[in-house]
């Protein structure tokens, strides 16, 4: 089954996104987003899929995800005993620090880190209890103080890399729909770049190219809100 595209909001403030999750159970639909993202289990445990890779994870796994990069993580039950689900969530985009960024003599093992991503990193217990209090932090940083947090991550993150393991094949090519991620990130640029207007569906399915009926199909079909 092809993975569902998830369209990761942005407020208008934001250069990169750290979202705390406190569940019942994960139960995360099988999806993709062209954002990078970094995913910490602070409670709960069961099945993570990562592109061609099926593995059990529990506290502390901490796992980065390349863009478009396909992925799940599925709470398994606990013979009757109560369980949450906790995690922080990080979302950046390839260019939340500018473009050319990466490219920067002083960023080169942080190029290194993001050039790994696509596979799938998960990092071992020491690099997580690092990462985990400074991923908390943020949520309620402001201003320089969050730049500085996230750039403190990737640096932990860098250093951890050696002792990483790499989670899809080496000839792992993502089976995205990529013609429906292209469609709707259309989609989502122009409602974002027309909040403070009424839209109607007829004018959102103009952009995409369909009729109000299909579009209105095709929208519960390949995407995902999580």
């Amino acid at each position: 089954m092809r993975a569902r595209l998830e369209d990761v909001q942005w407020g208008p403030d934001e250069s990169f996104l750290v979202r705390s999750y406190n569940l019942p159970r994960f139960d995360v639909p099988w999806h993709f987003h062209p954002e990078i993202e970094l995913a910490c289990i602070v409670e709960g445990e069961g099945d993570r899929c990562v592109g061609d890779h099926l593995g059990a994870f529990t506290v502390g796994d901490l796992v980065l995800l390349g863009p478009n990069l396909p992925h799940y993580w599925r709470s398994v039950g606990t013979g009757g005993k109560n369980q949450r689900a906790r995690a922080l969530v990080l979302h950046m985009r390839p260019t939340s620090l500018g473009q050319g960024f990466w490219e920067l003599p002083e960023c080169r093992e942080w190029k290194q880190l993001l050039d790994v991503a696509p596979r799938g990193l998960c990092f071992d217990p020491v690099i997580s209890a690092q990462v985990q209090p400074l991923m908390e932090s943020l949520e309620s940083s402001e201003g320089t103080n969050r730049l500085l947090g996230l750039l403190e991550i990737l640096q932990i993150l860098a250093e951890g890399a050696d002792s990483a393991v790499s989670l899809t094949g080496v000839g792992y090519s993502p089976d995205n729909d990529s013609r429906a991620a292209d469609r709707m990130r259309r989609v989502y640029d122009y409602l974002y770049a027309h909040l403070a207007e009424p839209l109607s569906l007829p004018e959102i399915a103009q952009v995409a190219r369909m009729s109000d009926a299909a579009f209105s199909r095709y929208c519960k079909k390949v995407t995902v809100e999580l």
